[in-house]
C-alpha cells in the first residue's frame, strides 16, 4: 500500500469528495451565473451585528499581506480590525516567491514571525500542518460560513477533513487586451493558440508613446511561472501528471505543444521574460507596454484605476485561448483535465500559524476579513471577487462595476470561475516537483535547444523522483 494512500486518495477523489468544484476545479451545481444576475440590495447583505472585537484591544499581531500589488486589500482589513477591536496590528507584505521561501524556511525551522498568514490553494497542501485549524473560530452561526461559497472553502480542507484557511478572495485566469489597438490594427479577439500568436505579431507596433509589444510572458522560475504555463498546458489538454501525481506527463505530445507555442511568443513579448512575475505583468499591462495579458482577473481593477494605469476605459476580456479553440471537443481528458476546464484558478485566504501566541485574537483576524461587512467594503473599495455570495448582490457592488463600465468583465470572470482549475498535488512534496518543472519549463521555451529533448530530460527526472520518494512503498 502507498503511504498515506488512505488519506491522500488521488486529487480529482478529493474534489468529488469535497465537491470543491462546485465552481473552480470540477464544474458542478453552483451557477456563478446566477450570482451575477440575482436582484441588487440597496444595502449591505443582510446579517448579524458585528462580532465584538473589543476583547482584543492591545493585543499585537504580525499580519503578512498578500503578495506584490495585492498588499493594499491586507493593510485596508488589518487597519479597519484594529479600528475596531484596538489591537496593533502590523503587516508586511513580500512578493510572491520570498514569501514562500519564507515559509519553507521558517516553517522546518519550527518557528514562524508571523500570526496571520495569506495563502492560496496551488501550495497549502505543503504546509498546512504548520497551522492552526480553524473549524471552530467559524463555527458561529451568527458568522454565517456557509455563505462563503463552498467551492471555495472546500479548496482548504485538508486531506485530514480540517479547515486551515478562510477564503477572502478569488479569480481565474482571463485574457486581458487592448480594445483601442484591436480596432486600430482590425485583430480578431483569439480563441485559438494560432490566433493568438497571430494577434501577438500583429500588435507588436511602434506608437507615439512608444513600442508597444504583442503580449507578456511570465516565466519567472518558481511556483508563477510554472502556474503560467500549465494555463497554456491545460488549455491544451495536457497536464504535469496524473490525478495521483505518481506519473509524470511532461513530455507528452501537448507538453511540447505548449512550450512550442510560447517560444513563438517570445519576439512579441518584452525582454527578460525569465524575471517577469506577475507584479511586471501588471506594470507592463497598465503602462501601455503590452497589447494583451493573460493574467489574473482581478487586476482589472488596476487596469482601470486612474491614479495607477493608463489604459483606463481601452481594456476588454475574454476567456484564454485554447489550443484548438471552440473546435476542442469538450470531453478531452487524456492526459489532463476536461477541456470544458482550462483556466487558472485561484482563491486566496488566511491563516493562523501553529506558533501564533495568541491565536484566538489571530483567528478573529483571519475571520475578520472575510466577514460580510469587510467583503462588502473590500469588494466596493477595492474591487476584490468577494468570497460571500452575498456580497455579489449588494448594490454599491454593482453599481462600482457599472460605473467602471466592467459589467463585461464580470460575466468573463464568471465564466472563467467555470472553466477553472486549480493545481493542488496531494503527494506534499510540490516544492520537490516545482525544483524540476520550472528549470525544464525555462530551458524549454527559451533556450534554443528543441523542446522535446529538453522535456524529455525532465520527465526522467521528475520519474525518478516521484518513484524514489512518492511512489516509494511504506
Amino acid at each position: 500500500m502507498r503511504e498515506g494512500r488512505s488519506e491522500r486518495g488521488t486529487r480529482r477523489e478529493f474534489l468529488k469528495r469535497t465537491a470543491a468544484g462546485a465552481g473552480l476545479a470540477m464544474g458542478g451545481t453552483l451557477s456563478f451565473r446566477s450570482l451575477l444576475d440575482a436582484p441588487a440590495v440597496s444595502a449591505a447583505p443582510s446579517a448579524a451585528a458585528p462580532e465584538d472585537l473589543t476583547r482584543y484591544k492591545g493585543v499585537q499581531l504580525m499580519m503578512m499581506g498578500f503578495p506584490g500589488t495585492s498588499s493594499n486589500i491586507s493593510d485596508y482589513a488589518a487597519k479597519l480590525f484594529a479600528q475596531q477591536s484596538g489591537a496593533v496590528v502590523n503587516t508586511v507584505s513580500y512578493p510572491l516567491n520570498e514569501m514562500l521561501a519564507k515559509y519553507a524556511t521558517s516553517f522546518m525551522a519550527g518557528r514562524h514571525e508571523y500570526d496571520v498568514v495569506p495563502f492560496t490553494n496551488e501550495y497549502i497542501i505543503q504546509f498546512y500542518k504548520n497551522l492552526y485549524p480553524l473549524d471552530d473560530a467559524v463555527a458561529d452561526p451568527a458568522y454565517r460560513f456557509s455563505e462563503i461559497l463552498p467551492s471555495l472553502t472546500e479548496q482548504f480542507r485538508m486531506p485530514d477533513g480540517k479547515l486551515y484557511v478562510i477564503p477572502v478572495r478569488w479569480g481565474s485566469d482571463v485574457l486581458h487586451y487592448r480594445k483601442d489597438l484591436f480596432e486600430q490594427y482590425k485583430v480578431k479577439v483569439p480563441t485559438t493558440w494560432d490566433e493568438y500568436v497571430a494577434a501577438a505579431k500583429a500588435l507588436t507596433v511602434d506608437t507615439p508613446a512608444g513600442k508597444v509589444f504583442g503580449t507578456d510572458l511570465k516565466l519567472i522560475k518558481g511556483y508563477p511561472g510554472v502556474w503560467y504555463y500549465c494555463g497554456w498546458l491545460w488549455s491544451g489538454g495536457g497536464d504535469l501528471a496524473d490525478d495521483k501525481y505518481e506519473k509524470a506527463y511532461l513530455n507528452t505530445d501537448r507538453a511540447v505543444a505548449a512550450a512550442e507555442t510560447i517560444r513563438r511568443l517570445l519576439p512579441y513579448a518584452p525582454p527578460g521574460v525569465t524575471n517577469v512575475s506577475q507584479d511586471e505583468q501588471i506594470t507592463n499591462f497598465s503602462q501601455g507596454r503590452t497589447a494583451m495579458s493573460i493574467s489574473y482577473s482581478p487586476y482589472a481593477f488596476l487596469f482601470e484605476d486612474p491614479k495607477q494605469s493608463r489604459v483606463v476605459g481601452k481594456v476588454g476580456w475574454a476567456l484564454p485561448p485554447r489550443r484548438l479553440g471552440e473546435k476542442t471537443p469538450a470531453g478531452v481528458r487524456y492526459p489532463g483535465p476536461r477541456l470544458s476546464r482550462w483556466s487558472m484558478a485561484s482563491v486566496w485566504g488566511y491563516a493562523v500559524t501553529k506558533t501564533a501566541p495568541n491565536k484566538e485574537a489571530a483567528a478573529a483576524l483571519a475571520r475578520f476579513v472575510s466577514s460580510t461587512e469587510t467583503q462588502r467594503r473590500l469588494a466596493v473599495d477595492l474591487g476584490i471577487i468577494p468570497a460571500r455570495q452575498g456580497v455579489f448582490r449588494d448594490g454599491g457592488f454593482q453599481q462600482a462595476l457599472k460605473a467602471k463600465a466592467m459589467s463585461g468583465w464580470a460575466e468573463t470572470v464568471l465564466a472563467a470561475g467555470q472553466a477553472g482549475y486549480g493545481f493542488q498535488p496531494f503527494n506534499g512534496h510540490l516544492a520537490e516537483m516545482i525544483e524540476t518543472i520550472q528549470v525544464a519549463i525555462q530551458e524549454a521555451c527559451t533556450t534554443p535547444e528543441q523542446v522535446k529533448p529538453v522535456l524529455d530530460r525532465a520527465q526522467g527526472q521528475l520519474e525518478s523522483f516521484l518513484k524514489d520518494v512518492v511512489r516509494k512503498p511504506a
